[in-house]
């Protein structure tokens, strides 16, 4: 019996497919979508595919089977009348809930002793039929029917049309897998859970890239992963040291990567609210619906849906109907892998297999693009855009435009790209409260191309109608922001160009506390997670403070001169004198972004570095640029890659990854407690 099962469940091929049958019947359990015929070995095999088979017992099947001329043209359906069929046959195969199968003779004489092989399979809904050939001997003109009845019922629910065991298969119903939004590319946290998440993903189970990806190596299924060759997405999977896999991946032509990220003239799709535009450069337009404005079909479009149970079955009937209409368009699956029913390892299989095991369905590989490979450069032709839509944006963006060619300000112009295209709507009112923030960086930008000396509290850096100083020596530059007394920026220049030494979170993500607690109103301070800069104080008596400033330094006081902060630089030391009058328990944080491009460089995650030394913190790329934190209080760093040795295993819920690995990429936090006040020194090394 075990040969025999084999043989019965030998692979079905794409030629063995006979009919595809419309989604017409209300049942889905009732409704028949296809249908196999072949001779394998000694058995004639029948195969039915329905479009739900949950239930085994839920429908009566009739197979009429014509092998000569002449014969029935009708049937006995219970009690009822003889039902005229379109068939003359002259074996009958039946099929019925209540366990009554037999196979009887055009005088409906059942057959005995016929060796009847009957095989279920809920999972791929699909029943097949294996009857020995001596029984019923098949000629080239051979001919069936297929009709189901709702079980103890004279009226079919649905039928075929007479199918010939030669005719040649019908075309198939074409596939193509396309994602964006696949990885999360500001923190190590949410990298890591969009790599191999725990309870994230639209059903709260494990969902990741990682999935995806061994599934499509593991059925070789191609897939278009529209933005995985962007720099920002380049340096994730290079800091999680898995470019062998995408690289096989992509060898094998099962992964299609996009390199054409420069939206003025090279971006193959322009991404916008989950919906792709057809750009005029590329032929994209088989992808595009331009009633919905959406994919022709994409599991985005089943997100609504209660159950992946309830997505899965509109799958069915579109990948169905498509076959049927002989439709020459793919149907398109996939779309915002964040909220992609396809990054579950559990959905991924059972999708892939049922595709596999349904051979009409054929997942194509013809992609509208030139395959490329992860792209880590990064230019300010990146990030060239025609307009803002931010309040301040027109003056940015012109400054943006004026601002010289040199890697401070491609800086400002990909802080400008993360704010311009956040990742929600929601965000876009908090974005629009720091954009106008990237002023300090362009004045470093100009500052980098002609290091001068400047000690100025007179200029409106951030556009918002106050002044904020500029220190500056010929090595070194930095930015104070009076109400709060805080350095937002400090950059460097040395032999090998400029640096970035401290910067704030929002430079690299906004939205770091929940909605609840934004307070728009409040400017740069409207989510309070962030981390705005370094000597931030939190007191609010710092709206009127008072500002003096010599040759190389600044001072500020707040309103009641309780809090005074001296800002210095001497050499390739910037020194930090803080004395609170009050004596109030204060945390100094200094947020260390260290040349935060140097992350599109390959091999990049291992070259930052943290060294202890006594009395003293360095944090440093690898012969590159460091710095060293002296101060007579304790500090301690948490560092961004402090998870990177199991980072890219699936993430554990119950274990504590520290601080560091919340923090964005490339940003150490040097953090002290102070009473009184506090000394610290900033030593630049190049």
């Amino acid at each position: 019996m075990d040969g025999k099962r084999d043989i019965a469940f030998n692979r079905w091929n794409y030629a063995d497919v006979r009919l595809l049958d419309p989604v017409d019947t209300a049942n889905p359990e009732q409704d028949l979508i296809s249908v196999y015929a072949r001779n394998n070995s000694q058995f004639f095999q029948i195969r039915l595919d329905f479009l739900d088979l949950e239930n085994p017992d839920g429908r009566d099947i009739y197979i009429p089977i014509d092998t000569n001329p002449g014969g029935v043209n009708w049937l006995k359906i219970g009690n009822s009348e003889n039902q005229y069929i379109q068939i003359d046959w002259d074996y009958l195969l039946i099929f019925q809930a209540d366990g009554d199968i037999k196979l009887v003779s055009g005088d409906y004489h059942v057959l005995n002793n016929v060796e009847l092989l009957i095989f279920i399979d809920s999972i791929q809904d699909n029943i097949i039929f294996s009857i020995n050939q001596e029984v019923i001997p098949l000629t080239p003109l051979a001919k069936l029917q297929v009709l189901i009845y709702p079980p103890h019922q004279d009226q079919p629910a649905d039928q075929t049309l007479i199918i010939s065991l030669d005719s040649s298969p019908p075309p198939q119903t074409k596939i193509q897998f396309v994602f964006w939004n696949t990885l999360e590319t500001t923190t190590p946290a949410e990298a890591m859970r969009s790599w191999a998440g725990a309870h994230s993903g639209p059903m709260s189970s494990r969902h990741g890239l990682m999935y995806l990806l061994e599934a499509i190596s593991k059925f070789d299924y191609p897939v278009l992963i529209v933005d995985l060759c962007k720099p920002e997405n380049a340096s994730v999977i290079d800091y999680f040291d898995v470019n062998n896999i995408i690289n096989n991946l992509s060898d094998r032509n099962i992964l299609a990567l996009c390199n054409k990220v420069n939206i003025e003239s090279k971006e193959l799709v322009d991404i916008d609210k989950n919906q792709i535009k057809i750009l005029s450069n590329y032929d994209y337009t088989h992808y595009y619906n331009s009633e919905t404005n959406n994919f022709l079909f994409t599991e985005n479009l089943s997100i609504s849906k209660d159950t992946f149970r309830d997505s899965f079955m509109e799958f069915k009937s579109y990948a169905i109907s498509s076959g049927v209409s002989g439709s020459p368009m793919p149907l398109l699956l996939g779309g915002d892998f964040r909220i992609s029913y396809l990054g579950d390892r559990a959905v991924l299989d059972k999708l892939f297999s049922y595709i596999n095991n349904h051979p009409w369905i054929k997942v194509d590989n013809t992609y509208a693009i030139n395959q490329g490979s992860l792209n880590h450069d990064i230019s300010r032709s990146t990030y060239i855009f025609n307009q803002s839509k931010f309040s301040t944006g027109h003056s940015i963006y012109k400054a943006l435009l004026d601002a010289p060619d040199n890697s401070i300000s491609v800086l400002a112009w990909q802080v400008y790209s993360s704010l311009l295209n956040p990742l929600s709507e929601d965000m876009v009112p908090l974005a629009n409260n720091y954009v106008g923030q990237i002023g300090h960086i362009l004045e470093a930008s100009h500052w980098a191309e002609n290091p001068i000396s400047i000690s100025s509290c007179s200029m409106d850096l951030d556009y918002d109608g106050i002044n904020e100083c500029v220190l500056a020596s010929k090595s070194i530059f930095l930015t104070i922001e009076p109400i709060g007394g805080y350095i937002p920026f400090i950059f460097s220049v040395d032999q090998n160009g400029p640096h970035q030494i401290v910067g704030p979170t929002w430079e690299f993500v906004i939205g770091l506390s929940d909605i609840s607690e934004w307070d728009l109103s409040k400017g740069v301070n409207s989510d309070p997670n962030q981390i705005l800069g370094a000597f931030y104080d939190k007191d609010e008596k710092w709206d009127s403070p008072t500002i003096s400033n010599g040759y190389n330094e600044i001072e500020i006081q707040n309103n009641d001169m309780s809090i005074r902060k001296t800002f210095s630089i001497q050499g390739n030391i910037i020194k930090i004198n803080s004395e609170n009058r009050g004596n109030h328990d204060n945390t100094i944080q200094i947020p260390l972004v260290l040349d935060p491009w140097f992350r599109f460089t390959e091999e990049w995650g291992g070259k930052y570095i943290t060294s202890l030394k006594f009395g003293s913190i360095n944090w440093g790329i690898t012969s590159g640029i460091s710095v060293d934190l002296l101060s007579d209080n304790d500090f301690a760093l948490y560092s961004f890659n402090a998870t990177r040795d199991i980072i890219k295993k699936p993430e554990n819920p119950n274990y504590d990854y520290g601080r560091g690995h919340y923090l964005p990429f490339p940003m150490a936090l040097a953090e002290a407690h102070e009473i009184g006040g506090s000394e610290v020194e900033i030593i630049i090394h190049p």
